[in-house]
């Protein structure tokens, strides 16, 4: 992280984070808003990120999760704008989620009533968030295909896009071009598990052709069951790479995009006296750059007098 010139935070859920209203225990139904009775996870991790300015940051925020973490991911994301959720503040530049895709509905639930997709229509502007995804093809517990989770058990509504629906819901959203479509996948060897238990198998990656300053793709890790894109290494570039510096590769590759230009070198003298003579004379180009010679020649003549 820090030498990528991040601040890393590590924040971790009691029981799950609670993005949906639905944790085992919630006190609030996933309809009751204004209910303050259960965790609001969401202004949690704002209040982190407020913290941090406080504390002197000046950078922009970015949000890794994986599971419920990535739902959390979502919502964050979803609701990044001053006036896309019910949050003013919140801003999220980009994020990566592993193994945890948008909801299809319902269009709000949770603590605080956030929003489950990002969406320019009123009241709420979504701004665009670059997002990307990993996710085992084989995971029962967040289904990839999409539909019901087994995590859900107290949002009868909760029903999940498939992964591809998601992405393109976030490319969509971001002005990508949606009639070119998502690029064939370039296959990676990568493996899942653990040091000692570990798979070895491929990853797919798909990309969106989207602006620089948000882009769109996502990683199909072949086989791995739920749990399995949280700890994959990929070759990617010759290089072997644990998932989590692929991400921040990522969100780095971001920043330098939306980083602001360079400021011009100033002007030459000669281009100086250049646009003098534009601004204060009435002649052409070729008479400025006569003039601008003369210059030079006056300037040497007095030099060489002051030497005599």
């Amino acid at each position: 992280m820090h030498s990528y010139h991040f601040i890393g935070v590590y924040p971790t859920s009691d029981f799950g984070w609670n993005t949906d209203g639905d944790l085992q225990g919630d006190k609030c139904t996933y309809k009751e808003y204004n209910c303050t009775k259960d965790n609001n996870d969401v202004q949690f991790v704002w209040d982190i990120a407020d913290y941090l300015r406080d504390q002197g940051s000046t950078g922009r925020v970015y949000v890794y999760g994986a599971t419920d973490g990535a739902w959390l991911a979502q919502k964050l994301a979803a609701n990044s704008g001053s006036d896309g959720g019910t949050i003013p503040t919140l801003a999220i530049a980009g994020i990566w989620a592993s193994g945890g895709q948008l909801l299809s509905a319902p269009e709000r639930s949770g603590p605080g009533g956030l929003y489950n997709q990002p969406s320019n229509a009123p009241p709420r502007n979504t701004v665009p968030v670059a997002q990307a995804s990993s996710y085992g093809d084989n995971d029962q517990v967040v289904p990839y295909k999409g539909g019901k989770s087994p995590l859900h058990k107290n949002c009868p509504e909760c029903t999940l896009m498939s992964e591809e629906q998601s992405n393109a819901a976030w490319a969509k959203h971001n002005g990508c071009e949606m009639s070119a479509g998502v690029s064939a996948p370039t296959w990676h060897q990568c493996t899942f598990g653990t040091p000692k238990n570990h798979t070895t198998g491929w990853a797919a990656r798909y990309v969106y052709t989207c602006p620089d300053t948000a882009p769109v793709e996502y990683w199909e890790i072949q086989g791995a069951p739920n749990g399995g894109a949280e700890t994959f290494s990929i070759n990617f570039k010759d290089t072997n790479h644990s998932k989590i510096a692929t991400v921040v590769e990522f969100f780095s590759r971001v920043e330098k995009s939306s980083a602001p230009p360079a400021p011009a070198p100033p002007p030459s003298i000669a281009k100086r006296i250049e646009d003098w003579a534009h601004e204060e004379l009435p002649y052409s180009t070729v008479t400025i750059v006569a003039v601008v010679a003369c210059c030079v020649c006056m300037c040497l003549g007095a030099i060489c007098s002051k030497g005599r």
